[in-house]
């Protein structure tokens, strides 16, 4: 999860790909590191609705079935936003985003991302506003787009704190800090992950809380 980069925006096609570990302090050099902040966090949000029987009976079923469907589940979003279902829209973007992201297909998630967020104003669950923001700015640090990534999280932060959804607040500073850290802003950095771990933690969100700590943690490394 490691790799040098330097503060500007990168094209990642362009990039090394092979990931080592800094240790000259001259010429400054930065860690760039993107903790998984999506679908894992949302085990037991309330704003979606919980099935009645998990169509799956292990995770590694579920991730075979998302193989199978290839290059079309983006295009799910799509088709819920055309039947009029922006809630599903938005929900289904969201819970895709780590699959996509782990596999390295930042374009697709970006693009389902993109659809749903179009629809955002017509969802009933306030919370999708700030999460699909999160969510743009996660993949936007995968694929090194620093400045769109600060966009993406500053606007989730503000709206999470205009709409009173903390958990959400939570994710924007654990992802502003890791934004900031990608880009060698330490001090910063650090002000944003002792938020996020704070506010985490009243809201006894492990996982959030977790991943902020190991970021803490790098900005000392």
């Amino acid at each position: 999860m490691f790799a040098s980069r330097t503060p500007q925006d990168t094209n990642p096609a362009s990039e090394p790909t092979a990931h080592g570990q800094t240790t000259s302090p001259s010429p400054p050099r930065t860690h760039s590191y993107s903790p998984r902040l999506t679908t894992a966090q949302h085990i037991g949000s309330s704003s979606r609705p919980q099935p009645a029987d998990a169509p799956f009976t292990h995770w590694r079923d579920a991730e075979a079935w998302l193989d199978a469907a290839g290059g079309e589940l983006a295009d799910v979003v799509g088709y819920a936003v055309a039947l009029g279902e922006a809630d599903y829209a938005c929900w289904i973007a969201e819970a895709l985003v780590d699959y996509f992201v782990r596999q390295g297909r930042y374009h697709e998630s970006q693009t389902a991302l993109e659809i749903a967020l179009a629809q955002v104003d017509e969802a009933t669950d306030q919370r999708m506003a700030p999460a699909l923001r999160n969510c743009l700015g996660y993949t936007a640090v995968h694929q090194r787009r620093y400045t769109q990534a600060r966009t993406h999280l500053t606007k989730a932060l503000d709206l999470s704190r205009r709409r009173t959804e903390p958990w959400e607040e939570a994710r924007a500073r654990t992802g502003l800090g890791a934004l900031d850290l990608s880009v060698g802003e330490g001090e910063r950095a650090v002000t944003h992950l002792i938020a996020g771990v704070d506010l985490a933690k009243r809201l006894r969100n492990d996982w959030v809380a977790s991943m902020a700590l190991v970021i803490l943690g790098l900005t000392h490394y």
